[in-house]
């Protein structure tokens, strides 16, 4: 999912305690309890409680968020049983804070966590002084291509710009009448908010205590005309991402190109096995030639949520998670994230060579261009994302268009915004 950024300014610091599940012992020592569904992430979690004996952390894992983990983090929170630390993706980060589900962890957020971390991600996590979460990962977005087809339909590089890769569309379907440049995902809006990011759109703004909302921009439907070209040109096919399908287009050249946030290096190696050695990495193309703008598709972060009886010592266990050099680098490893931290790009892991990708460093390939800071979500993004995606879902038999999803999600967000309470301009 998307990065988010709060901006708001109309909420205090939630800190109050309520019976939980955290417990602590007579001796100091205490037990907090940790909700994440990210794989593997229990070995960083050992390693922390091997270094503190008075800290330990209980690792529960979870369903990703939205196959109904925040459900029951909203319900724990509500009987006052949370856990202290929950696993919440940028894009819904604003829903708890706005419910004040979220302990304002800033004055326990130190000057070393705030250096660790790009400036922009801090955008994403904070609403005024206060901060809601530690960022854990980003998803700069790019480029995957299949060298052999783009060497046969006469491609000599991967295209720098949006309108390179058009043509290159026009030229894979010329040499392979069956095959398509890539696909137009129907069932993942976050792809497309994110390449909406990219062109400098901002679907949400906030006045005072007014939300604006603007799914309908101008950027959003320069991206939206762009694509639906391709895809009326059958140069793109219409179809959602992750079926037994699709993974088989990857793999026997149906799809050329997949367009993805930085993490989908590992996955493209489970879709298409029987490929190694015909993918390469690239930059994003740019809609201005020589322009280095990405947007983001995916990332998390670790938040400590309303009723922990330890809300420092909660705080300190997502800042050395997501900031240590062995937490981080084990991470990267054993769950494949691509880390917020600019540590990261310090470590083995973040100049590791890919053999599936020709020995390619894709993370610095990915890491080289820049997210602009303006990006915001919603309130209710949960709702906006299936508005978007119940439209653009009829595409696939040839019914609506990219543009009417999104001014079907103008409208039907914003009835969901007023019907949940909040005040839109």
């Amino acid at each position: 999912m998307g990065a988010a950024a709060l901006a708001l300014t109309t909420l205090s610091a939630t800190t109050a305690c309520s019976d939980d599940n955290t417990s602590s012992s007579a001796d100091g020592k205490v037990t907090l309890e940790f909700w994440s569904w990210v794989d593997d992430i229990g070995k960083a979690v050992d390693l922390w409680n091997s270094k503190n004996p008075n800290i330990q952390v209980h690792l529960n894992s979870v369903p990703g968020g939205s196959q109904g983990t925040y459900t029951k983090m909203y319900a724990a929170v509500k009987a006052g049983n949370a856990p202290d630390v929950g696993q919440i993706e940028y894009a819904f980060l604003p829903n708890f804070a706005q419910l004040g589900d979220l302990v304002d962890i800033s004055s326990y957020v130190t000057p070393e966590t705030k250096a660790a971390f790009p400036e922009w991600t801090w955008t994403q996590v904070s609403g005024g002084k206060a901060i809601y979460a530690i960022p854990q990962d980003i998803a700069p977005m790019g480029l995957f291509y299949r060298k052999d087809l783009f060497a046969a339909a006469g491609i000599t590089a991967p295209p720098a710009t949006w309108q390179e890769y058009a043509r290159d569309a026009e030229l894979v379907k010329a040499k392979f009448p069956n095959a398509y440049i890539t696909n137009f995902p129907t069932n993942q809006g976050d792809w497309f908010t994110g390449l909406v990011w990219q062109a400098g759109g901002a679907w949400f703004t906030q006045q005072g205590d007014k939300w604006g909302v603007s799914i309908n921009d101008d950027a959003s439907k320069k991206v939206a005309g762009y694509w639906q070209d391709l895809v009326d040109r059958k140069l793109v096919k219409a179809e959602g991402f992750w079926s037994d399908g699709w993974n088989k287009e990857l793999q026997d050249g149906t799809l050329a190109t997949w367009i993805v946030g930085a993490w989908g290096g590992p996955n493209l190696q489970k879709a298409a096995p029987d490929t190694s050695g015909k993918w390469a990495a690239a930059p994003m193309p740019q809609w201005t030639a020589g322009a280095n703008q990405t947007g983001n598709w995916g990332g998390s972060t670790n938040v400590v949520l309303k009723g922990s009886k330890h809300p420092e010592q909660a705080a300190k266990f997502i800042q050395w998670l997501n900031t240590d050099p062995e937490s981080i680098s084990m991470l990267a490893t054993a769950s494949g994230l691509y880390m917020a931290t600019s540590n990261w790009t310090k470590t083995d892991t973040y100049h590791a060579s890919f053999d599936f990708f020709g020995g390619q460093k894709i993370y610095e390939t990915f890491g080289a261009q820049t997210l602009a800071p303006t990006w915001r979500w919603g309130p209710t993004m949960s709702d906006s994302f299936t508005f978007f995606q119940d439209a653009t879902g009829r595409m696939e038999s040839g019914r609506g268009t990219i543009n009417d999803a999104l001014t079907q999600t103008q409208d039907k967000t914003v009835t969901a915004m007023k019907s949940a309470g909040f005040p839109v301009a």
